[in-house]
């Protein structure tokens, strides 16, 4: 019953905050926070329970593993401090499938459940934000082919595509002369040239869709302020991964900054949702995909 109960929490806690990261583009701390102390605490109630001091173990190192991928995701700047003590907690909560929901469903675990919910967040989160870009540069369409077009056109983008098309036709025929089939060098060769464009159109989409200026008031602790900021001649203020701090907007307001461009990445709690309500459900999803 503890388990389950800790289930249906978790659900509810990631649906407010995935409503929430949509709405201000932001998870509070006391979300994120209070989902790793409902996880540890449940999980050492069920361990007194049950007398088993290694299901309070083995959520710790559960917390531990995803407190050490969160934190590489969160300061190489993949994802926001809130989705990075989300997987914390998940990794509390879930460091083996819970065995509960073994009679329900029939989920493919042929990895451990850590990086089964990984492997799917990663997948779903890729997915995720490629139908999110596209929607944007739809939505932007006229913006959208004016940067594109500009950046396709700059040099040194022209030079890596030149290269690029050189590399893929040495390596088509490379790989052509080896396996002496055509569909694996047509793959190995094309590769390099639509992840090149993929950069190209993500780099377009985050310039005309998840730059901003906004006021200094209206700032918030964590925003990515994207420019080096100064204030006659003196820099005041200088970007950084854990984003602006409080103390940071007041300097601003002090010397009189009035408006400054911030990124606004894309609102990733409801990829995880999804991707911790098939992990359940079917396990790992790689395995119905190849």
């Amino acid at each position: 019953m503890i388990i389950e109960l800790l289930i249906i929490l978790t659900l509810i806690w990631l649906i407010v905050a995935s409503l929430t990261d949509i709405k201000i583009r932001e998870v509070p701390n006391w979300l994120s926070f209070s989902l790793i102390i409902i996880a540890i605490s449940f999980q050492l109630i069920n361990s007194l329970i049950n007398n088993d001091p290694n299901i309070i173990i083995t959520s710790i190192k559960g917390f531990s593993i995803f407190f050490i991928i969160g934190n590489l995701m969160y300061y190489t700047k993949q994802w926001g401090g809130g989705d990075a003590k989300i997987l914390m907690g998940l990794g509390a909560i879930f460091p083996k499938y819970p065995t509960e929901l073994s009679s329900i469903f029939n989920p493919e675990l042929n990895l451990p459940f850590l990086i089964i919910i990984l492997l799917n967040i990663l997948i779903v989160g890729a997915i995720y934000s490629l139908i999110a870009s596209i929607v944007l540069a739809i939505k932007n369409k006229n913006k959208f082919k004016k940067e594109f077009n500009k950046k396709i056109k700059n040099k040194k983008i022209t030079l890596v595509n030149k290269s690029i098309i050189i590399f893929s036709v040495m390596t088509y025929i490379l790989f052509l002369l080896l396996l002496k089939t055509t569909l694996i060098p047509v793959i190995f060769a094309t590769l390099p040239l639509i992840l090149f464009y993929l950069w190209i159109i993500i780099s377009v989409i985050e310039k005309i869709s998840m730059y901003k200026i906004l006021k200094v008031n209206q700032l918030r602790e964590g925003d990515w302020v994207v420019k080096r900021i100064k204030n006659k001649d003196k820099i005041i203020y200088t970007p950084n991964v854990n984003g602006i701090t409080n103390k940071e907007i007041e300097k601003l307001i002090k010397n009189n900054i009035k408006k400054v461009t911030i990124k606004d990445g894309l609102p990733f709690l409801p990829a995880i949702l999804l991707a911790v309500i098939i992990s359940l459900i079917f396990g790992n999803i790689l395995m119905y995909i190849i």
